[in-house]
């Protein structure tokens, strides 16, 4: 009849061999996923992928010319209902 504490020891040594093959494969995986997020990332998100989204660059997109706001000083008035307060106030 085989030792009980032989049998005992070899099932503990098991049990952290797959746990700790468990743990490599995971930790693994996980940095396989990062770095290919990571690539995806560099290719198609960073920074040099990105357009101007100026007011200029936007007209010239859609091929229409930039307006300027009115001044008040050219003559152009502004509603009443769009100023800021009210002479009431």
């Amino acid at each position: 009849m085989p030792d009980p504490t032989l049998v005992m020891r070899s099932a503990t040594v098991d049990s952290r061999d797959w746990r700790r093959s468990l743990r490599k494969k995971i930790i693994w995986l996980t940095g396989a996923k990062l770095a290919l997020l990571t690539l995806l990332w560099v290719l198609f998100f960073s920074p040099s992928h990105r357009i101007a989204a100026d007011s200029n660059a936007t007209g010239q997109r859609f091929g229409i010319a930039a307006q300027r706001a009115p001044n008040p000083s050219d003559g152009v008035s502004v509603p009443s209902s769009l100023s800021r307060r009210s002479q009431r106030d």
